[in-house]
């Protein structure tokens, strides 16, 4: 699309309902980490890398961190040159024309009503391992409503009470890390020159394709940094700043997940025991801080996870508000979604309406599912916004933005063909890995289908917010 057609586009927005800009880059970073939850990032995804991974999570750490710089930078610089409330798709949208941009609203649409009913029985299942006798998802039904209700405020009520639980996570992380370096038993050294996994046959040598899987784990344990993309409207001074948002809080996400981590590997009295544990991180707590301490840091994930649910409703909330915004929807939904509290100044009615979307998916479908569903999504949307990225420099779309990356087109490049190879190890998997991403597609089909039947006769195009 060309300039005098961006202009015209963002004229005729005018009068839209809009946000104030309200958030700094500390509040923003406060939200964003609050939604990475470090601590359920520890206890939940890093446990998994080293499960997968064994001692072999070392280098599946530093992998990891630095597949995610890549895609730091194509978030940055995209986000630089459209800062608005509705993510990905508009920036999609811009490159590669409204077909794209609606399908990828239509997937991140299903995927943001799906994640608070993951997060909700993540949390009831960890709360549940503390108070065996509370039902799950009448647990994970609570959890939805109190932090709908929590998500329906003042932006600067949620950054106070985020920050307060982040601030508890951090309490638990260097718990963890004080436990794990108080009695170092091994050294980086010994990780890197002799990394171990537990298979059915015990103990043996880690491979390159289990730490390449557990490197693919580490990935979704950092993911959440391009999460500032959906607050562009609420960020002062947001295209000279939204790409500092990214890259720190992709460095705070790396540093206070994978410290903790390594120091459990380095002080695990047992690294056979480690290794092998169905909850290696709990575990060791247990062993080095006794079952009391063990309890409390498990308290402490429940609130990580609850934490990070709070951004996910907001984020969710603010995500319906900017497709009501678009129109796509019949006139009276669209007026719906898009009324802002006149005390608090958030979507109050599109979060609401998230929240009972996440209630009712938290009834019909299995953790499991919603899990794969997920994961399956953001293999497919990243390698779109590194094409996106690379496209909006040779056309020109994204030549009005502030922030320009290094080391292009190579980031791009290296990073969609690590998620192409993720996206190929998912299809080879026939029992869930296959059929998710065969339903990701036909997500993506009936939205373009709906585009290219209904919304191209009005015209439609991502909305440009004044």
């Amino acid at each position: 699309m060309d300039e005098q057609a961006l202009q015209e586009t963002s004229s005729a927005s005018k009068g839209a309902h809009t946000f104030e800009r309200r958030l700094t880059v500390l509040s923003t970073l406060a939200l964003i980490m609050s939604s990475t939850s470090p601590t359920a990032g520890v206890f939940i995804s890093m446990s998994g890398v080293i499960q997968q991974a064994g001692t072999g999570a070392f280098l599946a750490f530093v992998g990891g961190g630095i597949i995610c710089v890549a895609i730091a930078y194509v978030y940055a610089e995209l986000s630089s040159a459209f800062p608005f409330a509705g993510g990905e798709y508009p920036m999609i949208g811009r490159v590669f024309g409204p077909t794209a941009g609606f399908a990828i609203l239509g997937l991140n649409l299903v995927l943001w009503l799906l994640s608070p009913a993951v997060g909700a029985l993540g949390a009831a299942s960890y709360l549940k391992g503390i108070l065996p006798a509370i039902p799950l998802v009448p647990t994970a039904l609570v959890i939805i409503g109190a932090t709908t209700t929590i998500a329906a405020l003042n932006i600067r009520t949620n950054t106070l009470v985020t920050g307060i639980f982040l601030g508890l996570e951090l309490v638990v992380l260097i718990i963890l890390i004080w436990l794990g370096m108080r009695q170092v038993e091994r050294t980086p050294l010994d990780l890197l020159s002799h990394p171990l996994i537990h298979t059915a046959k015990g103990t043996t040598a880690a491979t390159v394709g289990s730490i390449a899987l557990g490197t693919t784990i580490a990935l979704y344990a950092y993911n959440g940094f391009q999460l500032a993309a959906y607050f562009g409207e609420e960020i002062r001074n947001a295209p000279q700043r939204i790409s500092t948002v990214i890259l720190y809080a992709l460095g705070l996400t790396v540093m206070l997940e994978a410290v903790p981590t390594i120091a459990v590997l380095l002080g695990a009295p047992d690294i056979n025991v480690l290794i092998s544990s169905q909850n290696p991180l709990i575990d060791f707590v247990a062993r080095r801080g006794g079952h009391f301490l063990s309890v409390v840091v498990s308290a402490g994930v429940v609130l990580a996870i609850i934490n990070s649910l709070i951004v996910i409703m907001l984020q969710a909330g603010r995500f319906l508000f900017a497709t009501g915004r678009e129109g796509i929807w019949p006139s009276g939904i669209s007026r719906l979604l898009v009324r802002l509290s006149k005390r608090f100044g958030s979507p109050w009615i599109a979060t609401i309406f998230a929240g009972v979307v996440a209630a009712a998916s938290c009834l019909f479908f299995p953790l499991h599912l919603l899990l794969i569903l997920i994961g399956s999504g953001l293999v497919v949307i990243v390698p779109i916004m590194c094409a996106a990225a690379i496209v909006g420099r040779l056309n020109g779309t994204t030549r009005h933005g502030v922030y320009r990356m290094p080391l292009f087109p190579v980031a791009p490049a290296a990073a969609s063909l690590v998620l192409g190879y993720m996206a190929y190890a998912n299809w080879l998997d026939t029992t869930t890995g296959r059929p998710s991403l065969i339903a990701i597609a036909v997500i993506i089909a009936l939205f373009a289908l709906y585009y290219l039947l209904v919304l191209r006769r009005r015209g439609w195009v991502p909305h440009i917010p004044q």
